[in-house]
């Protein structure tokens, strides 16, 4: 997804965005269900929670997005702060912070 998200169009990368959040935040909160091997939540958390790895996933939505703010509708301009709430992550774009 990283290598093809600069081609993405604004909704696509609200909702790529807001899904990535969700799952990393929702994972954050565990869930002891499992304890098996294959225990979804220990697969999610090797793929999405090494900080180096979430922050490349949003530095890469920042940095696609960061040229087309005012063309999101409201909603997905909305779901796309929401995201980076999520995840309390504001990436620098150049000197300033994507939000700012």
């Amino acid at each position: 997804t990283c290598s093809r998200i600069h081609s993405f169009q604004c909704r696509d990368l609200a909702q790529t965005s807001l899904g990535f959040a969700k799952t990393i935040s929702q994972v954050k909160r565990g869930n002891q269900q499992y304890h098996a091997e294959d225990d979804p939540f220990q697969i999610i958390q090797g793929l999405f929670l090494k900080d180096f790895q979430s922050l490349m996933i949003f530095d890469s939505i920042a940095s696609s997005s960061a040229g087309m703010l005012d063309k999101f509708e409201t909603r997905h301009l909305s779901n796309l702060i929401y995201s980076f709430g999520l995840v309390k992550r504001n990436p620098d774009i150049g000197e300033e912070t994507l939000f700012n």
